[in-house]
């Protein structure tokens, strides 16, 4: 038996982050080239669930249950990156 999630983002988001080595107060900071990254509830919800060990208890010949790692399918919108978002 296998378990799907499905996950719907109705507002998804395009979250972009930068790393700086040093933040200091009244000078400018130097920092990598930024990294975009699909976001929003849905998405965000998607990679916290595969993140998990999700287990499924499958009835076995016995009255005894065995625990087997559960085979999940995360179906997430793709959003298109616009150049005017870049």
């Amino acid at each position: 038996m296998m378990v799907r999630i499905y996950t719907l983002t109705l507002a998804p988001s395009l979250d972009s982050a930068t790393i700086t080595p040093q933040i200091y107060p009244e000078g400018k900071l130097r920092c990598t080239a930024p990294v975009f990254e699909p976001g929003g509830g849905g998405i965000n919800v998607a990679r916290a669930a595969r993140s998990l060990p999700i287990w499924e208890a499958l009835p076995q010949r016995s009255s005894r249950r065995v625990a087997r790692p559960a085979n999940i399918w995360f179906h997430c919108w793709r959003m298109k990156m616009s150049p005017s978002l870049l």
